[in-house]
C-alpha cells in the first residue's frame, strides 16, 4: 500500500459504462474518494462517448420494443386492441435529460471535467503511422485498421492536465482497455515526466482507496459482512424463494438447442462475500464511531451459485447437416422433431443486490431487489 491516497483520479470510458447508471462499485469507490478528498475527473472525450452510447442504447431497445408492438399487433389483427403505443422520445430531449442526470451526479461526488488537451496534429499523424501506442493495428475481418485517436485524445487530456501538479502526488488513471496497460505505455509516461498509476476497472481502484480508510470504518464493513455473510447461510431457504420470484426463464442458459421455459425451484449452493454499502458519514469516522442510523435500509452485493429445477424445452432436427451444408437439399427436408419437454437441474452463478434493515446496528430483514445471471 502507498503512504499516501490518491489525489486526482481520471476515468476511461468503459470504467464507468453504462453511465449515469454505472456499476455499485463505481458509486462505491467514487464515495471512497470523495471521502478522502481526490480530485476526480471525466476527461470532455469521456463525456461525449459516454452520452452516445447512451443515445444509441435507448434507440435501439426503443426501436426493438416498438418492432415488438407491431407484431403483437399483426398478431391481434381485427380479433383484439391491445391499446399499447409505440414509444418514440425525441433524440434531444434523451440527450438533455442524460446531460441534466450527469450534471447531477457529478456535482453530488465532486467530479469536474477535464478539456480537451491541444495536440498537435503531424504528431498524431506520425504516432499513427508508426503505431505508437495508444494507436494499434487491428485485423477486421480480412483487413488491418489503425485505431487509437479517442484513446489519444482522452490519454493525452490525462497527461496536459497531470503535468501541471507535483510528482510526488498520486495520479491514477481507470481504465479497462488493454492499450493502456501495455509495457510501453510506461515508456510514453516517463518520456512526457508524468507519474500516472494505472487501474483496470473500479474494484481495483477501491481497493486502493480503501486501504487509507479509517481502520474502524474497515472493521466495522468487515464486522457487517461477516455478519450478513452468516445470515444469508441461515436463511438460504428464504433467500432461494426469493431468487426464484424474480429470476426468468430466458436468463437461465441451457444447452444447444434447448431453453428453459419454467423455473420449478431453486436452491442456493453457496454464498459469495458480502459488500454492505457504506454508511453516511455521519454514521462513520471522522464524525462519529462507526454505526448504522436506527432503521436505514444498507444495500448489499454479493454472489451465489444457485440450483435451478427448470422444465427444459429441446428442439432435435433430423436434418442437421443440412443446415450447415452449402449444396442445396436434392429432397425435401423432412419437418422438425416435435420439441421435447423434460425436467433439468441447471447450476449457475448469479450476482444479487440485496437491501436489509439496521437494528441495533445488526442488519435484519434481507430482501433480494435484484438478480442478475453469469453470461
Amino acid at each position: 500500500m502507498s503512504t499516501t491516497p490518491l489525489k486526482r483520479i481520471y476515468f476511461d470510458t468503459n470504467s464507468i459504462y453504462r453511465w449515469p447508471n454505472p456499476s455499485r462499485q463505481v458509486f462505491q469507490a467514487f464515495d471512497l474518494a470523495r471521502w478522502l478528498k481526490a480530485e476526480m475527473y471525466f476527461p470532455k472525450v469521456v463525456e461525449d462517448e459516454l452520452e452516445a452510447q447512451f443515445v444509441r442504447s435507448v434507440k435501439e431497445l426503443l426501436a426493438e420494443i416498438t418492432s415488438k408492438i407491431k407484431d403483437l399487433k399483426t398478431v391481434c389483427w381485427n380479433t383484439i386492441n391491445v391499446g399499447i403505443d409505440e414509444p418514440y422520445v425525441e433524440e434531444t430531449d434523451l440527450r438533455t435529460d442524460f446531460q441534466t442526470r450527469s450534471q447531477q451526479l457529478k456535482q453530488h461526488f465532486g467530479i469536474s471535467t477535464l478539456p480537451i488537451a491541444e495536440l498537435d496534429l503531424p504528431t498524431l499523424i506520425d504516432m499513427a503511422i508508426n503505431r505508437h501506442l495508444p494507436f494499434e493495428e487491428r485485423a477486421v475481418g480480412k483487413d488491418k485498421v489503425v485505431t487509437g485517436l479517442q484513446d489519444a485524445a482522452i490519454l493525452f487530456s490525462v497527461i496536459d492536465h497531470v503535468k501541471g501538479f507535483p510528482k510526488d502526488e498520486r495520479c491514477a488513471f481507470v481504465s479497462a482497455d488493454d492499450v493502456f496497460h501495455k509495457t510501453d505505455m510506461r515508456k510514453l509516461f516517463e518520456h512526457y515526466e508524468v507519474n500516472i498509476e494505472l487501474f483496470k476497472n473500479a474494484n481495483s481502484l477501491f481497493d486502493d482507496l480503501w486501504d487509507h480508510i479509517w481502520g474502524e470504518v474497515k472493521e466495522g464493513l468487515n464486522r457487517e459482512a461477516a455478519q450478513i455473510s452468516e445470515l444469508l447461510e441461515k436463511t438460504k431457504d428464504s433467500i432461494a424463494q426469493q431468487i426464484q420470484t424474480i429470476l426468468k426463464p430466458s436468463d437461465v442458459r441451457a444447452a444447444l438447442f434447448t431453453h428453459v421455459v419454467a423455473i420449478n425451484g431453486v436452491n442456493v449452493d453457496k454464498f459469495g462475500p458480502a459488500y454492505p454499502d457504506i454508511p453516511p458519514s455521519e454514521n462513520r469516522p471522522p464524525t462519529t464511531q462507526y454505526g448504522r442510523p436506527e432503521g436505514g435500509e444498507v444495500k448489499i452485493t454479493t454472489s451465489a451459485r444457485i440450483d435451478v429445477d427448470a422444465t427444459i424445452e429441446t428442439q432435435t432436427y433430423s436434418f442437421f447437416g443440412s443446415l450447415f451444408s452449402d449444396e442445396p437439399p436434392t429432397q425435401p427436408l423432412p419437418p422438425p422433431t416435435p420439441p421435447q419437454i423434460s425436467d433439468k437441474k441447471l447450476n449457475i452463478g448469479v450476482a444479487l443486490t440485496i437491501v436489509g434493515t439496521a437494528h441495533n446496528n445488526i442488519i435484519e430483514d434481507l430482501k433480494v431487489i435484484d438478480v442478475t445471471p453469469d453470461k
